[in-house]
C-alpha cells in the first residue's frame, strides 16, 4: 500500500486500509486458534510475539485518539503558531527556535531526517516537522497532566513503567479496567519480587540479630486465616525498627512449615535471638524450639510480655480453685451472710467471737463486682466468726465449708495476693521500666520455686503443673537483667540493691544465679570483638566489663534516649554495644498485623481476585509503606 500523497482521495485510502487490517486480525485469530491447540514451549514465543504486536497497535491507535483531541481542543491560528516558533536555527542542530518553556518537557531527536520530539514522560515520539508542533506539545501535556511530576519526572515515569514495561498511562488503567486486577497479575507479582529482593538485601547487611514475632489473624468474619512475622532489629543508625516479612494464608493453624520457610527466604534463620510472644503458649513454645536446629536457636530462647505471664498464672491458679469447688463455697458464704435474715445472726457471732478473745481481721464486706483475692481475704478474716455462725445456725453448715477448704481458701489467698500484688506494681508505677519488669518476673519466679517444695500440699499441687511456665519466667528473667545491664541509668546496681532489699540474707544466692547468666551471654558475645582494633589494644572483655560498671551511671530523665547512648558510646564498650543492639529491640507486638488485614479486607474479601495475588497485594503494599 503507498503512502498516501496529496493528490490522494483520503476516503479511498482509508477502505483499503480497514480491508487491510480486517485480514490481519483474521490472521491473528486463526493464530490464535491454532496455538490453543498446538501448545508447546517453543509455542510461546510466538503468543507474546502477537501480543506485542497488538499492544503496538493499541499505542498508534491512542496516538490518534490524542491528534484528534488535539485538533479537536486547539483552534490557534496559524499567526499565532508562527510567534511561538520562530525560524531560527537553535544549538541543537535543529532550524527552528523554540520559545516555549513546554519544549523543556521533551527531548529533541533526528531519525532519517525526520524531527521527533520524545516525552521525558511517557516517552512517546511526537512528530513535530510541522507548523503546528507546539500546539500538539502543549495539547499532549495537558491531555496528561499526571505525567507532569515536579519532584522528578525520570523517577516518575520509572513507576509508572515498573507494573508493564510495554504499558504507559491511560493504557494500564484500561487494561485494569477490562481485565480487573488479574489482567495486571505478572506484573503484580514482579513488583512484589523487587521489593522482596530489596527488604532481603536490606535485612542481610544488618550486623546484630533480630527479634521473631508471629500472630495467626483472621478477617472479621473469621473465614480466612493469616500467619504474620514481623522482625525487630536496631539498625545502623541505632534506631528501633521492625518489618513484617510474611502475611501468608494458613489452612487449620499450621504454621511451621510457612515460618520456618520465611525465615530461610529472608536469610535470618541463624540471626533471631529470641523469640517474642504475645501471650504464653506451651504448644507455640514447643513449635518453635522444633523449627529452629541446634546451633542457631536462640542465644536466650522465647519472651513473654510480664502482664500475660501473670494473666496466665492467675487463671491456673483460680481454675484449681474453681476445680476444688473452693470460689464456689466462699461465694456462698458471702451470700448467706449479706442477706437480711442472716445479717443479725452473722453480728451476734462477730461479737461471740471478740468476746472470747478471738481474732477478726476483716471489717465490712467485700466491694462488688466481688474481686476473688479480696472475697478470699474478707472470708479468712471472719474465720472465726463464721465458725461461731455455724454453731448457733445450723442452715450455715449446709454449706459444708470442711476444714480442708478453709486450708485451701489460706493457700489460695497466699498465692493470688503474690499475683495481685505484682499487678498493683505495674499498674501504680508511672515509667515502666526493664528493671521493673525484671523485679516483677524475678520475684514471681522464686515464689513458684518456694511453692513446689512447699509443705502445704494444695500449693505444691498448683506449683507442680507449671513446669514449662516456670522455665518461662526464667527465660524472661535472662533476657530482662540483660535489658537492664545495658541500661547506663541502672546497670548492675539496680539489680544487686533490690535482691538486698526483697530477699535480705538469702539476696547473695539468688544474685548468685543472675551473675552467672550475664556472665555466660557476655563472655558469649566477647568471642566475636577483635579488641586489637580498640584503643587499649591490650584491654580484655572483662576490663571492657569493669570499666562499664565502674563509670557514673547515667540521669535517667524524660529526654533520655539508651539507643543515642549507646550510638555514642558503642566504640568505648563493643562488646556491651552488641549485647545492647540485639536484646533492646522489643516492640510492641501485641496485634501488630490485625489492623493490617481487617483495614485490606477488600482485597482479601474480593472474590475477582485470585487467592496469590491477595496475599501479593497485601504483602506488597506493607512493604512500600516502609
Amino acid at each position: 500500500m503507498e503512502a498516501i500523497s496529496v493528490g490522494s482521495d483520503p476516503r479511498l485510502y482509508f477502505q483499503v486500509g480497514k480491508i487491510k487490517i480486517s485480514e490481519g486480525m483474521k490472521c491473528l485469530q486463526e493464530l490464535v486458534q491454532w496455538y490453543q491447540s498446538n501448545f508447546t514451549p517453543e509455542n510461546a514465543a510466538i503468543l507474546d510475539e502477537s501480543m506485542t504486536y497488538l499492544q503496538s497497535l493499541q499505542r498508534q491507535v491512542q496516538e490518534t485518539i490524542e491528534i484528534k483531541q488535539q485538533n479537536d481542543k486547539f483552534t490557534t491560528t496559524l499567526n499565532e503558531e508562527l510567534v511561538l516558533d520562530a525560524n531560527l536555527e537553535n544549538s541543537s542542530g535543529f532550524k527552528r527556535k523554540r520559545c516555549s518553556n513546554d519544549w523543556e518537557n521533551f527531548i529533541f531527536v533526528d531519525s532519517n531526517g525526520e524531527e521527533r520530539a520524545q516525552c521525558k514522560y511517557c516517552k512517546r515520539d511526537i512528530v513535530v516537522s510541522s507548523k503546528s508542533e507546539t500546539r500538539f506539545l502543549i495539547c499532549h501535556l495537558q491531555i496528561f497532566p499526571n505525567l507532569r511530576n515536579p519532584n522528578g519526572g525520570a523517577n516518575k515515569a520509572k513507576e509508572e513503567c515498573v507494573v508493564d514495561r510495554e504499558l504507559n498511562g491511560f493504557d494500564v488503567i484500561r487494561k485494569i479496567i477490562k481485565y480487573g486486577l488479574n489482567g495486571i497479575k505478572n506484573g503484580i507479582v514482579d513488583v512484589y519480587k523487587q521489593e522482596k529482593d530489596e527488604l532481603r538485601g536490606y535485612l542481610e547487611k544488618i550486623p546484630s540479630r533480630f527479634t521473631l514475632a508471629f500472630e495467626v489473624l483472621s478477617t472479621r468474619d473469621r473465614s480466612l486465616s493469616y500467619l504474620a512475622i514481623k522482625v525487630g532489629f536496631i539498625d545502623d543508625s541505632w534506631k528501633q525498627k521492625a518489618r513484617i516479612i510474611c502475611l501468608e494464608e494458613v489452612i487449620l493453624g499450621s504454621y511451621e512449615k510457612i515460618l520456618k520457610r520465611s525465615l530461610e527466604n529472608f536469610n535470618i534463620d541463624k540471626k533471631i535471638c529470641f523469640v517474642h510472644f504475645s501471650y504464653f503458649s506451651s504448644a507455640r513454645i514447643e513449635v518453635i524450639n522444633d523449627i529452629f536446629e541446634r546451633g542457631s536457636i536462640p542465644i536466650i530462647g522465647n519472651f513473654v510480655p510480664v502482664f500475660p505471664l501473670l494473666e496466665h498464672l492467675e487463671h491456673h491458679v483460680l481454675w484449681g480453685a474453681w476445680r476444688h469447688k473452693i470460689l464456689d463455697k466462699v461465694r456462698r458464704l458471702v451470700g448467706y451472710v449479706r442477706s437480711s435474715t442472716n445479717g443479725n445472726k452473722f453480728q451476734s457471732s462477730v461479737k461471740n467471737a471478740l468476746s472470747m478473745g478471738k481474732k477478726i481481721t476483716s471489717q465490712n464486706f467485700p466491694p462488688e463486682p466481688y474481686e476473688n483475692v479480696y472475697l478470699l481475704e474478707w472470708v479468712i478474716g471472719y474465720k472465726e466468726a463464721l465458725f461461731e455462725l455455724g454453731h448457733i445456725d445450723t442452715n450455715c453448715n449446709s454449706i459444708n465449708f470442711t476444714k480442708e477448704d478453709w486450708d485451701k481458701t489460706i493457700a489460695l489467698h497466699s498465692i493470688l495476693k503474690v499475683v495481685k500484688g505484682a499487678f498493683r506494681s505495674l499498674y501504680n508505677c508511672k515509667i515502666i521500666t526493664a528493671l521493673l519488669h525484671f523485679q516483677v518476673v524475678c520475684h514471681i519466679y522464686f515464689n513458684l520455686l518456694q511453692w513446689k517444695n512447699s509443705d502445704d500440699h494444695y500449693v505444691q499441687e498448683i506449683a507442680s503443673g507449671l513446669g514449662e511456665f516456670c522455665d518461662q519466667l526464667w527465660n524472661n528473667c535472662k533476657i530482662l537483667v540483660m535489658n537492664v545491664i545495658v541500661d547506663p541509668c541502672f546497670k548492675m546496681d539496680g539489680i544487686e540493691q533490690w535482691f538486698k532489699e526483697s530477699y535480705g540474707n538469702e539476696a547473695d544466692t539468688y544474685l548468685q544465679q543472675i551473675i552467672e547468666v550475664t556472665t555466660n551471654v557476655y563472655i558469649e558475645y566477647a568471642r566475636g570483638i577483635n579488641y586489637g582494633d580498640r584503643a587499649i589494644s591490650n584491654a580484655s572483655p572483662e576490663a571492657e566489663l569493669n570499666s562499664y560498671f565502674k563509670d557514673p551511671k547515667v540521669d535517667s530523665g524524660e529526654e533520655f534516649d539508651i539507643l543515642t547512648w549507646w550510638r555514642l558510646n558503642a566504640s568505648a564498650y563493643p562488646t556491651l554495644a552488641r549485647i545492647a543492639r540485639d536484646f533492646l529491640p522489643m516492640p510492641k507486638f501485641t496485634e501488630f498485623g490485625y489492623s493490617v488485614v481487617t483495614d485490606d479486607e477488600p482485597i482479601m474479601m474480593n472474590p475477582d481476585l485470585d487467592d496469590y495475588l491477595k496475599l501479593v497485594m497485601l504483602q506488597t503494599k506493607l512493604w512500600l509503606s516502609y
